[in-house]
C-alpha cells in the first residue's frame, strides 16, 4: 500500500509543478488529486465508488469523471466499442421490442457516444443520458457502420463462438450477409424485430475481432 501512496504523491507533485504555482483553479486542483488517486490505484474510476470514498453525491462524481474524460485524448472507435461490449457483459441490459437499454457509467464512452450520435443524427428513438444509453437496432447498426476498425457483419458473424453460430438468427444471417454487407443492411435483412433483438448483442460481441 505504501507504494500506491508513493505513486499518488509523485503524480500530484508532477502535476502541480507543471504550471506556475497558484495558477490552477480550485476545480483544477481537485481534478489533479482525483486523477492521481485513480492513476495510482487508490480509486476505481466508477461514479458510485468516487461518491462513496470522497463523500459526495453521485451527480458530482459523474461531473468529476466527465471533467477528467474531457482532459484525455478521445477514445478511438475500436476501444469505445470494446468498452461498450464490456458494459454488456457486466451490466443488466434491457431489451424491449424496439430498443436496447444499456447502463452507462463510463464518462469517456459516454462522450464518444454523444459525438457519434450527434454526427449520425440519430432519431428521437435513440437517447443518451448520464446513466444509460437507449438505442434502436438501426441506431446501433449506424454506430457500428460509422466506427473505424470494426469488423464487417460478415466477419463478425464468423467471429462468433460456435454455439452462437448455430442459433436460428445466425443461420438466417449466413444466408443473406455477404462480404460487402453494411451494418444497417445486415440488421434490416434479419427481418422482424424479435429476431433483430436476439441478434444485436451476440453480433456486437463479435464486431471487434479476437
Amino acid at each position: 500500500m505504501s507504494a500506491v501512496f508513493e505513486r499518488f504523491g509523485t503524480q500530484v507533485w508532477q502535476q502541480i509543478t507543471a504550471l506556475p504555482f497558484g495558477s490552477l483553479t480550485k476545480r483544477e486542483i481537485e481534478i489533479v488529486f482525483l486523477r492521481a488517486a485513480i492513476e495510482s490505484g487508490l480509486l476505481d474510476p466508477r461514479p458510485e465508488i468516487i461518491a462513496t470514498m470522497c463523500k459526495i453525491s453521485l451527480s458530482k462524481a459523474h461531473g468529476y469523471l466527465t471533467d477528467l474524460a474531457l482532459r484525455q485524448m478521445p477514445l478511438n472507435d475500436v476501444n469505445a466499442v470494446k468498452r461498450l461490449i464490456a458494459s454488456l457483459k457486466d451490466s443488466e441490459v434491457v431489451r424491449s421490442e424496439s430498443h436496447l437499454s444499456i447502463p452507462l457509467d463510463d464518462a469517456e464512452l459516454r462522450i464518444w457516444l454523444e459525438r457519434k450520435m450527434t454526427i449520425l443524427r440519430l432519431n428521437s428513438g435513440d437517447t443518451l443520458r448520464r446513466d444509460h444509453v437507449k438505442l434502436t437496432p438501426s441506431g446501433l447498426a449506424k454506430l457500428l457502420g460509422a466506427s473505424e476498425g470494426i469488423l464487417s457483419p460478415y466477419d463478425a458473424l464468423n467471429n462468433l463462438p460456435k454455439e452462437l453460430q448455430m442459433a436460428e438468427w445466425a443461420n438466417a444471417a449466413k444466408k443473406s450477409w455477404k462480404k460487402g454487407t453494411t451494418w444497417p443492411e445486415a440488421l434490416e435483412m434479419l427481418g422482424n424485430t424479435v429476431t433483430i433483438m436476439q441478434a444485436v448483442i451476440p453480433v456486437l460481441l463479435g464486431s471487434v475481432g479476437a
